[in-house]
């Protein structure tokens, strides 16, 4: 993964100056089955259940257990951030969570110059997580359809450094939405989705579904 540049590490919960530091880590140097071609998480043939509506304007419906899981996550990674994979799964499109690991203070004890900060202020999904994900879903004919990640001390905001890494070319699931939490105080104070369409990205809030 190409190393962004990053800002400051001192972060509030106003979006007005992003300073989260995720993303472009997430995509591992030299490792091509990481690549569109062998993720496989979007096949014309067997497309993910269409997203769910909700009552509410705006607000996209995803189970109430899928929620709880994210949060737990966030919660018990602070005050490192938590990544994550969500899938499809029995007709739901967003159906079930999968941890994946956040490498992100190993990469910077090994290399502090490339990676600049630790798992607090910005995140490295494992690669074997990712690959794990990928062939099971390929196996079982679901798909990745989204990627959370929390922001500790931050808003619940898609930094420029998370678009670049979602639109860049060797992202394994360009057709997954993404998932913010704010994590304030070992507390997730807020929990937004950007839907994907193309190249942009569309803010909604969550509203919980019965499982």
């Amino acid at each position: 993964m190409a190393s962004p540049k990053y800002a400051s590490s001192s972060r509030s919960l106003t979006r007005a100056k992003p300073v989260h530091s995720s993303p472009l880590e997430l995509l591992p140097r030299g490792v091509p089955s990481l690549g569109r071609t062998e993720s496989h998480d979007h096949d014309p043939e067997r497309p993910a259940p269409e997203r769910p509506a909700s009552d509410r304007l705006g607000a996209v419906g995803i189970p109430a257990r899928v929620l709880n899981e994210l949060y737990e996550h966030a919660r018990e990674s602070a005050p490192e951030e938590c990544c994550g994979l969500v899938v499809s799964e029995r007709g739901h499109r967003y159906g079930r969570a999968v941890r994946c690991r956040n490498l992100m203070t190993q990469r910077h004890d090994e290399d502090p110059v490339t990676y600049p900060r630790d798992a607090t202020a910005a995140y490295y999904m494992s690669e074997s997580d990712v690959l794990a994900v990928s062939r099971e879903v390929e196996r079982s004919g679901g798909a990745v359809t989204a990627v959370y990640h929390s922001h500790v001390g931050a808003g619940a905001y898609l930094s420029e450094l998370d678009l670049a890494y979602a639109r860049h070319a060797l992202f394994p699931f360009p057709h997954a939405d993404q998932i913010v939490l704010s994590v304030l105080e070992h507390r997730v104070r807020e929990m937004k989705i950007y839907l994907r369409s193309g190249d942009a990205f569309s803010e909604h809030w969550i509203e919980a579904e019965p499982s």
